[in-house]
């Protein structure tokens, strides 16, 4: 009835079951201590359709994966299939800071595809939470295969998750250790428009960086010529860094008298 999704699940008695034996699966004694009013507060918010639909043993592996959470925020997967593999029903939790409309549509099509299903279903929640939750049904047609690797779905929904600056901190560090990769870093972080972060990847901001860091230094125009189509040898790219603003009446005849053909130009200031 309506009244089984507005009422609160500890006053419905099939609900309040479910509650209790997962706090008991969970060995939560003390249910006025801080874990305990997590894992109470996780099952209070708990999906309705999956808490009327879930086991007991299920859901308290999925509560008490999801109240670790707060101790390590963290991008998690939890999957539960459906008893008869109609649907597989998974719960994604992303720090609230890196949720976006993008990453919740990138995460669904990745789900559509490892999990093999041809419909999906989404709910968000935005609370108090650091963590923003986002419930996934995937639906699968008749005969579709039941197997997925959900502990890889899960890395890669994390690689997803990842915020562009965040990437491209970890990227620095990499290569350059960590007082230098953090110091170029702050520097960058947020010198790179919105266009540039969605043509290139943060490994490819990193050459960048190497370039106009050559190019403040020496006061001097850097270029840089890389394939730009890995089927078609004849597309090449051509960057070139200047300590300012670089005119086109000045470069686009040195190249075609070279014998270039330019088929685009894209200029980012930064």
């Amino acid at each position: 009835s309506a009244s089984a999704y507005t009422m609160p699940p500890r006053q419905i008695p099939l609900l309040r079951q479910k509650i209790d034996g997962a706090l008991k699966l969970c060995g939560d004694a003390e249910l006025s201590g801080y874990r305990g009013k997590s894992l109470l507060h996780v099952l209070d918010t708990y999906p309705r359709d999956e808490l009327i639909e879930i086991e007991v043993p299920e859901l308290a592996r999925i509560a008490n994966g999801v109240v670790g959470l707060h101790e390590r925020n963290r991008v998690r997967a939890f999957f539960r299939d459906d008893i008869y593999r109609r649907y597989v029903s998974v719960m994604v939790f992303v720090p609230r800071d890196n949720y976006s409309t993008d990453v919740r549509i990138k995460v669904e099509a990745l789900l559509l595809k490892r999990i093999g299903g041809d419909s999906a279903e989404y709910t968000v929640l935005l609370g108090d939470s650091p963590l923003a939750r986002i419930q996934y049904l995937i639906r699968r047609p008749v005969g579709a295969r039941t197997d997925y690797a959900a502990k890889e779905i899960e890395a890669e929904i994390a690689e997803l998750a990842q915020r562009w600056q965040d990437e491209l901190h970890k990227q620095l560090v990499q290569s350059n250790g960590e007082e230098l990769g953090s110091s170029l870093h702050q520097r960058y972080v947020h010198a790179f428009s919105a266009a540039y972060c969605a043509d290139f990847t943060p490994r490819a901001a990193l050459h960048d960086i190497e370039a106009l860091e050559r190019a403040l230094h020496s006061q001097q125009l850097i270029a840089t010529l890389t394939l730009g189509d890995v089927l078609d040898s004849s597309l090449w790219r051509l960057k070139l860094y200047r300590h300012h603003a670089i005119e086109l009446s000045d470069c686009l005849p040195l190249l075609e008298s070279l014998g270039l053909r330019i088929l685009d130009e894209r200029p980012y200031a930064l």
